[in-house]
């Protein structure tokens, strides 16, 4: 079974890769609104909102005529991850915009210094008492390991994925502090107080042609 790993170099925490897929749902339902809009604007329909389509699959409008499930797409759809992502960076609270770069940055290894460790222990402790829509975005109990991992650390906590590689292993090098050389020159993967409400994933080409532009205007 899948996990996100949260370690430095004298310690490793896994929490079950389940977690993920509740965050993944979580992030998807609230975006949901959003990403309907958006594609109407766009001028795509929804199969299982047309008449037509619920009595004649074969009708099925274009561009998306080889998508059974538009609802199905919204989730699955590895294109509109980082569009997700970043309606909730946009909209959410300190709360899910945590579950938001966890859930996009936990496979390129983002990581938390220790100087802030402690101000992100708050957040994830405020989180494993709060729900969305009668769900907790964090259950499982590892997120207490986390928590007292990330009060107690005085060196870099490092977040992978277990199903992609180790940090030592993508950034090619043969020792934990070699590794975190080079991972502290990416400040984008840097969870922070500082720009923690202007951090954006980027868009571009995630939807089709006619609308790949960058999106910030989150009307709905």
């Amino acid at each position: 079974m899948s996990s996100i790993i949260f370690q430095t170099s004298r310690k490793r925490i896994e929490v079950c890769g389940s977690e993920r897929y509740c965050i993944s749902n979580i992030i998807t339902e609230i975006s949901l609104p959003y990403l309907r809009t958006r594609l109407k604007k766009e001028g795509h329909l929804f199969y299982l909102e047309t008449p037509e389509y619920l009595k004649d699959p074969h009708k099925r409008p274009e561009p998306l005529h080889d998508l059974v499930d538009i609802r199905n797409w919204l989730y699955t759809e590895p294109k509109l991850f980082p569009v997700k992502l970043n309606y909730v960076l946009e909209l959410g609270n300190d709360i899910l915009i945590l579950a938001a770069r966890i859930h996009g940055q936990c496979e390129i290894h983002g990581y938390i210094r220790a100087k802030n460790a402690k101000w992100v222990a708050r957040i994830l402790t405020r989180g494993l008492s709060t729900n969305h829509r009668h769900f907790k975005i964090f259950r499982e109990n590892e997120w207490y390991e986390v928590v007292d991992l990330l009060r107690s650390t005085k060196e870099t906590v490092v977040m992978s994925y277990s199903v992609c590689n180790d940090p030592i292993e993508d950034y090619k090098t043969e020792d934990w502090e070699s590794m975190l050389s080079k991972l502290h020159k990416d400040k984008t993967l840097e969870l922070r107080p500082a720009g923690w409400y202007n951090f954006h994933f980027n868009e571009v080409d995630v939807w089709a042609p006619t609308i790949c532009e960058t999106t910030r205007n989150y009307e709905v």
